[in-house]
């Protein structure tokens, strides 16, 4: 079943399920719905009896996940029974993202910034600031990933040649915590584009990307937007906040705006030797995340042996330089799988 199949005259389908049954005839659109929408394809089956009703949330996904020509006459019948969800939908949407960001938030930011250690300065303002974010720029909880997107330090002396997800938050189908899928990401990559051009950038569908911007996708990503991190403008960079949505063309002006400014909130998390010039950004492509997973599950242990091999040498260095020499010890490993 492909978006633009002929169906059959709307009155052949009195309610929803019967339009919804119609749609999951073919076993493997029954699998790709019930995958994009986070329900088993048993459940899907018990909509379909009446058994249960979807929740509300997973009505608005089930809208979107339908092929394109089934969406208006799924909607109007899905309005016959539930009422008309999705216009209350659209107007909370706007009344929460067209907003500027709350000042009392500022004020919880400016606090933890000047009156937390530095030891849990920088940890305490990322997630009060990617909570914020997935929370104002995802309000229905439709699907929203937050990630923080650093600039891979070099060695003094050399340019910088990638970018590092560092990980963040997100909503469902995302875990909360996403600090375990870490990449490096290069000029092959949406965030590349934007910091090595500083500027916001989005991309509103996967073929889009294809176009107009190099980008890579993950599970569940339909449309992404991303702005620089940056402190005294292209003087400064760290890397860039990137936001990923289920949903296809969700990074209206409004959206990426708010991004740019939580983009903005964000380099108070960052050390003044984590930012570098413009002109010091030299990203080069990077295999895919498939290629790179090999390398990265070895992080931990490498880390472990430098260890053990700095204490046997009587060499006393702080777990963090060594965490960023191996670090650098891998994007050297990818950087030469190109």
């Amino acid at each position: 079943m492909t978006e633009h199949e002929p169906h059959e005259p709307h009155e052949t389908y009195k309610t929803w399920r019967d339009l919804l049954k119609h749609i999951l005839s073919s076993p493997a659109e029954r699998q790709r719905i019930a995958r994009e929408i986070n329900v088993s394809p048993v459940t899907l089956g018990r909509w379909l009896s009446g058994v249960t009703d979807p929740r509300e949330h997973n009505l608005r996904l089930l809208l979107r996940a339908v092929p394109r020509g089934h969406q208006e006459l799924l909607q109007k019948l899905l309005t016959q029974e539930f009422g008309d969800i999705f216009r209350k939908e659209d107007h909370l949407a706007m009344q929460f993202t067209m907003q500027d960001i709350p000042s009392v938030f500022y004020d919880r930011v400016l606090q933890a910034f000047t009156q937390l250690p530095q030891i849990l300065r920088a940890r305490t303002l990322l997630d009060l600031i990617l909570q914020q974010t997935i929370e104002q720029v995802d309000p229905l909880r439709l699907g929203l990933a937050a990630n923080v997107v650093r600039c891979s330090l070099p060695p003094p002396g050399q340019p910088v040649r990638s970018l590092r997800d560092s990980g963040g938050l997100g909503t469902p189908p995302w875990k909360y915590d996403l600090e375990q899928k870490t990449v490096f990401l290069g000029a092959e990559s949406l965030c590349g584009t934007v910091v090595a051009q500083a500027r916001p950038l989005a991309i509103q569908s996967p073929d889009e990307s294809e176009i107009l911007f190099p980008a890579l996708w993950f599970d569940f990503e339909k449309s992404a937007a991303a702005a620089p991190i940056m402190r005294g403008g292209s003087d400064g960079i760290a890397g860039c906040l990137l936001v990923s949505s289920t949903q296809l063309h969700y990074f209206n002006e409004d959206r990426l705006a708010l991004i740019e400014r939580y983009a903005n909130l964000l380099s108070l998390a960052f050390e003044p030797h984590e930012f570098v010039p413009l002109h010091q950004i030299q990203l080069h492509l990077l295999p895919s995340y498939k290629q790179q997973q090999p390398v990265l599950e070895q992080f931990r242990s490498r880390v472990v042996d430098l260890m053990a091999q700095l204490r046997s040498e009587n060499r006393s260095i702080h777990l963090s330089e060594v965490q960023q020499l191996v670090w650098q010890q891998i994007e050297d490993e990818l950087v030469a799988l190109m």
